[in-house]
């Protein structure tokens, strides 16, 4: 996501750096990946989601549409070309 605002464009890429630490050291996801991609990928790829994935989604899309007015982040948020399927713990059946 690109903003004109150089501030929201900072504190929108502090997030997605947050955002791949904790899915790589506390998830044990793929470091080149957000916990975003990972339930996007779960639901909207896989379509196979375990039970908690799909209300996290929905917390992580309300944030984004409330914070940046992005509309289906968690989808958006998926990278199709990067899916090597390096996680340790996966997030679909």
């Amino acid at each position: 996501m690109v903003f004109k605002n150089k501030v929201l464009q900072y504190v929108y890429n502090l997030f997605l750096a947050l955002d791949q630490l904790i899915n790589c050291v506390v998830l044990l996801g793929d470091p080149d990946d957000s916990v975003s991609g990972r339930c996007g990928f779960a639901i909207y790829v896989k379509r196979t989601p375990k039970w908690w994935v799909t209300p996290l989604k929905e917390l992580i899309d309300l944030f984004f549409l409330v914070v940046f007015s992005e509309n289906d982040h968690c989808k958006n948020a998926i990278e199709a070309e990067e899916k090597l399927q390096k996680e340790l713990w996966r997030w679909y059946k």
